[in-house]
């Protein structure tokens, strides 16, 4: 199982694949606010582990096992988002930002019975898919 760290890596490069967007270094480093090398040594990491392949000076992709990783890591953020939307009725910005403060942290039993009292939704606050893959 992926760090903290790494775990926060592999929901940006997801959501940069969901949006389209090439994962590339420089765009990584400036959405996180890391030097380019500091990504790209993680970047090393993540593929020592499995979960990306690199081209060098070229973008890098998820493999099977980084996607699966981070859809499960994605889905928990969204569910988390959408329960404090729908129960809490907290504006979708902040519900993001107070679940990105939790969602690694959160049991796997109970974003599974938040996610079967949302009724297994399809789309977060922000439209974005809820994967479902493991999801009990």
């Amino acid at each position: 199982m992926p760090n903290f760290t790494e775990s926060k890596y592999l929901m940006l490069l997801m959501r940069n694949l969901e949006d389209g967007v090439p994962i590339k270094t420089s765009l990584i480093s400036r959405k996180i606010g890391v030097k380019p090398p500091s990504v790209a040594e993680m970047l090393d990491r993540l593929e020592a582990h499995g979960l990306v392949r690199r081209i060098k000076w070229r973008e890098t992709t998820l493999t099977s096992k980084g996607t699966k990783i981070a859809k499960r890591l994605l889905h928990n953020h969204r569910v988390l988002e959408i329960y404090f939307v729908t129960f809490l009725n907290i504006d979708e910005e902040l519900a993001c930002r107070e679940a990105s403060k939790i969602d690694l942290y959160v049991g796997q039993e109970i974003i599974s019975s938040m996610c079967r009292a949302l009724n297994r939704p399809c789309k977060c606050p922000h439209g974005k898919e809820v994967y479902h893959e493991g999801c009990v």
